[in-house]
């Protein structure tokens, strides 16, 4: 049983999106289940789901997994998704599906869904457009991320020490920056990278173990093609829309920092205290109407925290 818990182990260091079958026994030890199943052993599974961001499968063809195991999952935070292991064409009885959204109450933030990388698509033409027609100089240091950087209108004004490139699409998550890389950031060959994103990925219910794994993705993507060019993790911070999140801000950025510490051309800029007054919350002066994107005054802060950091 042990070898088979670190197969499944093994089995979530992979880059797959649904681990099938999860609990899955042969017939020659299914009978053992409950006994060999220990909270302890659920437990490792799912915490490793949970961090990799891997949903877990309701098998409609099978028992498994039990319902012990679903309701752990279910607490823990585990997204779903439903299978029926059809080898045929045939109709397959899923009435168990129904009985676990039931017992679970499952709601459809606690499904899994693909990534829908397509709606950047007319975005992401519009940077390349741009790019034919204007090409940018090469060497420049290039900011990508989520809203926090494409509505940074100032950005060259305020960093005006070197060449800049905004390379940011409101909404987006890391995974958005790295699955675009190719287009927005290999043909510049920037000597450094700042990235702000992450505040949508826990907005839309990822952990902040999964933030973390996917700025290590980033950075292995990008360092795959320019092991040379710098990348600077420009914090999360809160904001008085989203202050529910800041604890999970706080946390994913305490791990992407404890990745970064030591690595070569990796930097971690920390902007979560910034916003904060005197009473520890988010000052209204830095954010506009929305209560979520900064200010003037809030682009001014942040630009005051990367400009000792950009490169000579």
């Amino acid at each position: 049983m042990l070898e088979y818990l670190a197969h499944n182990l093994r089995i979530l260091d992979e880059p797959i999106s649904i681990l099938a079958n999860p609990t899955y026994l042969p017939p020659c030890i299914a009978g053992l289940y409950d006994q060999l199943w220990t909270q302890e052993r659920m437990r490792q599974v799912i915490a490793k789901a949970v961090a990799k961001g891997v949903a877990l499968e309701i098998q409609a063809a099978s028992d498994f997994p039990k319902p012990a195991f679903l309701k752990l999952a279910k607490s823990m935070g585990a997204k779903f998704s439903f299978g029926s292991n059809n080898f045929d064409d045939k109709a397959k009885d899923v009435s168990r599906w129904f009985e676990a959204i039931t017992l679970l109450d499952l709601r459809p933030a606690d499904l899994w869904a693909a990534h829908d990388f397509a709606q950047w698509d007319n975005e992401i033409a519009a940077f390349e457009r741009a790019d034919r027609d204007h090409p940018p100089q090469q060497d420049a240091v290039l900011f990508t991320g989520s809203s926090g950087i494409r509505m940074w209108s100032t950005l060259a004004r305020d960093l005006p020490q070197v060449p800049v490139i905004n390379r940011g699409f409101g909404g987006s998550q890391i995974v958005d920056a790295t699955h675009f890389a190719p287009q927005l950031i290999f043909p510049h060959r920037p000597r450094a990278v700042y990235l702000r994103a992450g505040g949508n990925d826990l907005w839309q219910g990822k952990t902040a173990a999964q933030v973390a794994a996917d700025f290590k993705e980033f950075v292995t993507t990008v360092h795959a093609r320019l092991p040379a060019t710098d990348i600077i993790y420009i914090s999360l911070c809160p904001s008085i829309a989203r202050w529910q999140q800041a604890p999970k801000e706080l946390a994913a950025n305490k791990l992407i920092a404890d990745f970064i510490k030591g690595q070569p051309h990796l930097r971690f800029i920390d902007t979560y205290d910034m916003v904060l007054g005197p009473d520890g919350k988010p000052r209204p002066e830095l954010f506009g109407a929305d209560q979520l994107h900064f200010s003037a005054a809030g682009y001014q802060l942040l630009a005051n925290k990367i400009r000792p950091d950009l490169p000579q």
